[in-house]
């Protein structure tokens, strides 16, 4: 009997956190404020790409990665968003054997006006600015 209840407990706890990660893709993708973002490959991932939506006020962001380098023990992948003057990270996502990656992720804070969104391959951990080498970088359409 109390395997049934843990399990049908998981099984909720796995629900909301589906339902979760679906109103973070559904802000990301469709809000009025949602900003796309192309990114392109810097230093040492030459074959790296992928795309970005953010939704500053909600705030949500939505990426997507391919190509991503390998990552040496104790690293992790980072993303960042560049907004009103500072950085804010967005969260850690992880890449597949083919170096492909999918993550909704929820800042800490708004975003206010995004300037740039990029990945970097920090130490494992929440670091508070970025530190490590910037794999790819992107800025909405129209800026420069």
């Amino acid at each position: 009997r109390a395997t049934i209840g843990r399990l049908e407990a998981e099984a909720a706890a796995q629900q909301a956190r589906t339902a979760a990660n679906v109103a973070l893709v559904l802000a990301a993708f469709g809000n009025d404020d949602a900003v796309e973002l192309t990114l392109e490959p810097v230093g040492d991932a030459p074959g790296a790409s992928g795309r970005a939506f953010v939704s500053p006020g909600e705030p949500a962001v939505a990426i997507y990665a391919r190509g991503l380098p390998p990552l040496a023990d104790g690293q992790q992948y980072q993303v960042w968003v560049a907004h009103d003057g500072r950085v804010t990270r967005a969260g850690s996502i992880s890449a597949n054997e083919e170096g492909r990656a999918w993550r909704p992720l929820r800042p800490a804070e708004a975003l206010g006006s995004v300037e740039r969104v990029f990945v970097t391959a920090e130490a494992a951990g929440e670091p508070a600015q970025p530190g490590g080498a910037e794999l790819l970088s992107g800025v909405p359409a129209g800026r420069p």
